[in-house]
């Protein structure tokens, strides 16, 4: 494999991960803001 592909599959691998991260923490985020009776609606929202 060439050093192109393999950097391109480590690229690819960290983006999963960070995707799950950002997944958890939308998850945490929407958690909290019920408790406090803040919820907001959509993604834009937290940012």
């Amino acid at each position: 494999m060439s050093n192109l592909n393999i950097a391109l599959q480590e690229l690819r691998a960290e983006r999963s991960r960070a995707q799950m991260q950002v997944e958890k923490l939308d998850q945490a985020i929407s958690v909290i803001e019920s408790l406090n009776g803040t919820a907001t609606t959509g993604k834009m929202a937290h940012e």
